[in-house]
């Protein structure tokens, strides 16, 4: 139920903020980069969650709100051993599986907008809150046991487009290209785990981004791959686990990355939008 709350807490205030820079569509101010996303590894959330921003896209008459389908391998050892990991279903309806990797975030910042130009460039700002659920198989026997851990991502990305921002002769229907690179700093909030480690055990570190995006004007105006990679253990490996119940090995790592589809949809005609 926490997990809940604290996600929903984090959609309300995203959501504020976003309708609180809706003024940067009165005033179609194209310099001003603004994206709220909401997305997890489940595909009935991101159902959910497509069709809001979908609707909020087409009743602010403009493309802020963004979803996304994200996957997090990872790799667990213990004494130079791969431990099993067992991952919540994509397609389940269990609160465990609906939320079994959720992402929301917001994106600020600053593009050129030269219509007759190939080329424009931007640089944003960004805040995440992140969650990771799995099983881990224990290794004193006693099956598989649920592991959570909470993230706040803050940091910045750097992209350039490839293409016209605008071309008469064509109307809205045309696309683009995005490329974008960037860095977050991970900061471990909570760890919820069976062997009361607590959030110590959890390390904090530096988050690579990489991301291509085409932009157009259709039902769908973004549609994109991005990865993530972090560049430590989540599992602090020089802690010590002695006092852990049941008693686990110390020295324990753990990597992970993330990687994903982006997209954005609109409802109305191309016309409309701004």
């Amino acid at each position: 139920m926490k997990t809940i709350k604290i996600i929903t807490y984090s959609i309300t205030l995203i959501l504020l903020s976003a309708f609180g820079l809706q003024a940067q569509n009165a005033a179609k101010r194209h310099h001003l980069v603004t994206n709220v996303d909401l997305g997890s590894g489940n595909l009935y959330t991101d159902a959910v969650a497509s069709t809001l921003g979908g609707l909020l896209n087409s009743a602010m008459h403009t493309n802020v709100f963004g979803s996304y389908y994200l996957w997090s391998p990872m790799t667990i050892e213990a004494n130079h051993k791969e431990l099993d990991i067992e991952h919540f279903k994509f397609n389940g309806l269990t609160a465990e599986n609906l939320f079994r990797d959720v992402q929301c975030g917001i994106e600020l910042g600053y593009q050129t907008y030269s219509p007759s130009s190939y080329i424009n460039f931007g640089i944003t700002g960004v805040a995440q809150y992140r969650q990771n659920q799995f099983k881990l198989l224990d290794m004193n026997d006693v099956g598989y046991l649920k592991h959570n851990i909470q993230r706040v991502l803050m940091g910045g990305n750097l992209f350039f487009i490839v293409g016209k921002m605008a071309n008469s002769s064509h109307g809205n229907n045309f696309w683009r290209t995005k490329f974008e690179v960037g860095a977050r700093y991970s900061y471990a909030f909570k760890y919820n785990d069976p062997y009361k480690l607590g959030n110590d055990f959890i390390k904090n570190g530096l988050v690579s981004h990489f991301a291509i995006v085409f932009t157009g004007k259709t039902i769908f105006e973004d549609i994109g791959l991005f990865a993530d990679f972090n560049h430590f253990s989540l599992f602090d490996d020089s802690f010590d686990t002695s006092a852990s119940t049941p008693v686990i090995p110390n020295g324990m790592k753990m990597k992970m990355w993330t990687i994903g589809l982006c997209w954005k949809v609109n409802f109305q005609q191309s016309g409309e939008r701004l």
